[in-house]
């Protein structure tokens, strides 16, 4: 039986950021960490071969310091994999940037 390639994976920021610290910035932990239901997050969602960045409205907030989220991008490179909507599970370790929502 052929083994199933996983859709994606969620690239882990502070890797990268602690390998491009002049480079590649990214919001405090902390900041990071205290995000909640109605924000949106954006994340790098690696393929095989490509990445792309796309945003995530958090949904919920677990108990274990993760995140729930839907896609609201529609996928280009990693068209096939992801759809807008899907929902997924997340940690401040795959959270590249945020945009809060206005305050009315």
């Amino acid at each position: 039986m052929k083994a199933t390639k996983p859709k994606y994976t969620l690239d882990n920021v502070e890797d990268r950021h602690k390998e491009n610290p002049d480079t590649f910035h990214i919001p405090t932990r902390g900041e990071r960490e205290l995000l909640k239901v109605g924000d949106f997050v954006k994340m790098i969602f690696l393929g095989s071969d490509r990445g792309e960045r796309m945003w995530v409205v958090i949904t919920k907030g677990l108990a274990d310091g993760k995140y729930k989220g839907e896609l609201r991008n529609h996928p280009f490179v990693l068209e096939g994999r992801l759809k807008w909507g899907d929902e997924m599970e997340f940690g401040p370790e795959n959270i590249a940037s945020f945009n809060l929502p206005e305050e009315a």
